[in-house]
């Protein structure tokens, strides 16, 4: 405990104080002012991207990339909430964004839960043991962990990088907080620069050593790197915008490799070894870009309305998308014809949830957990 003019202050919250202080000295706009349509356009490129990896593993298996999309994503918006928190008038407080976390994202996914339990009953093959082996990982956020050491997760495998992010949102908040409270603003930048050296190292290293691709894979540690990628670039809008404003314009190339890479047929190892690090870095540039906005019509093709619509729904089409195509492949073999089949119903439960789940608990939500910053974060990883 640290006494200062009479009064007890805990470690904690002199460390709060400081970040106060720094997120207040911050010169930029504060992102979150304002719903930027075009990075829900990037959602529906990314979901887009995820769904049809799924649908056709053979044809576009790094399609996926998609999710590393989502990743740098939500951690340039959580970052960007959580330092905006730390200069408004109440503060950051933990308990309260882990409540916001908790009550955006698990009510959506409940329902999934019981939908791929109760399919699991109906399925052919082992699908429906590993299914219910899986949920009580998935509830707890567990399940890439579960998967990392080698087991199958059945209707549940996406659930993995629901874990991550999870997992993520608990500790990056006080590392930030402690980052600020002792090194100040630039502090906080060369602690997530020097975490995404470490988690980049870190997979390459096993990688090298003869590590599984489960592990590497669903890894916490090896995957963490893309989201601090994200992380970096929320404080680089906020120390460094003429750097940002430079960078962003590398957006439409970085757009283009991302395409290139989710459709190349590149194995596993090179993107452990380098092709992670080159999509996060791409999905930066991408995000600065269409953050500082444009007027080319690529940019405005990320504002289309359907397009916007897609990416507003594209949490809850994540969650379903997958165990509606291993449900819908069981009936239908054909590729195109499983393809048609899931989004239509994909769709539909995508927008049911929205409507019916996710929306009323955001209403419900902001009179029962007192909000500092209103919170434009959609989802971990469908933000």
């Amino acid at each position: 405990m640290l006494t200062m003019s009479g009064v007890t202050t805990t470690p904690l919250a002199l460390c709060q104080q400081k970040c106060k202080h720094a997120a207040q000295s911050m010169g930029s706009p504060d992102l979150l002012s304002r719903r930027i349509t075009a990075l829900d356009g990037l959602r529906a490129l990314a979901i887009t991207a995820v769904f049809v990896a799924h649908d056709d593993e053979k044809t576009f298996a790094n399609g996926g990339l998609g999710v590393e999309v989502f990743f740098v994503l939500s951690g340039f918006l959580i970052t960007s909430l959580v330092v905006a928190e730390y200069g408004s008038v109440t503060g950051f407080k933990y308990r309260r964004f882990l409540a916001r976390r908790f009550l955006r994202l698990m009510p959506a996914l409940i329902p999934v839960l019981a939908f791929a339990v109760f399919a699991s009953f109906v399925l052919s093959g082992s699908i429906d043991a590993q299914t219910r082996s899986a949920a009580p990982f998935a509830l707890v956020y567990l399940s890439n962990w579960y998967r990392a050491f080698g087991h199958e997760a059945g209707l549940l495998a996406h659930t993995w990088s629901l874990s991550i992010e999870e997992q993520f949102y608990l500790v990056w908040p006080l590392i930030l907080g402690l980052a600020y409270g002792f090194k100040g603003e630039r502090g906080v930048l060369w602690t997530a620069v020097t975490l995404v050296a470490v988690s980049t190292t870190w997979r390459i290293a096993l990688t090298a050593s003869g590590a599984s691709f489960d592990r590497v894979y669903n890894g916490t540690d090896t995957q963490a790197d893309q989201l601090l990628v994200g992380c970096s670039l929320a404080l680089l809008f906020r120390q460094s915008p003429r750097f940002v404003r430079g960078f962003s314009r590398l957006g439409p190339v970085g757009l283009v490799v991302i395409v290139g890479l989710m459709v190349s047929q590149l194995d596993d190892d090179f993107f452990f070894y380098v092709g992670d690090t080159v999509v996060a870095v791409c999905a930066a540039a991408l995000i600065s870009w269409l953050v500082l906005g444009g007027a080319s019509r690529l940019h405005a093709a990320f504002e289309l309305a359907p397009v916007v619509g897609l990416g507003r729904i594209s949490y809850g089409f994540y969650l379903w998308h997958y165990p509606i195509i291993l449900v819908v492949r069981d009936r239908i073999s054909n590729v195109i014809g499983c393809g048609f089949a899931a989004a239509i119903l994909s769709l539909g439960a995508s927008v049911a949830s929205f409507r019916f789940v996710e929306r009323p608990i955001l209403r419900w939500r902001k009179r029962v957990v007192s909000v500092a910053v209103e919170d434009q974060v959609a989802a971990p990883v469908l933000e």
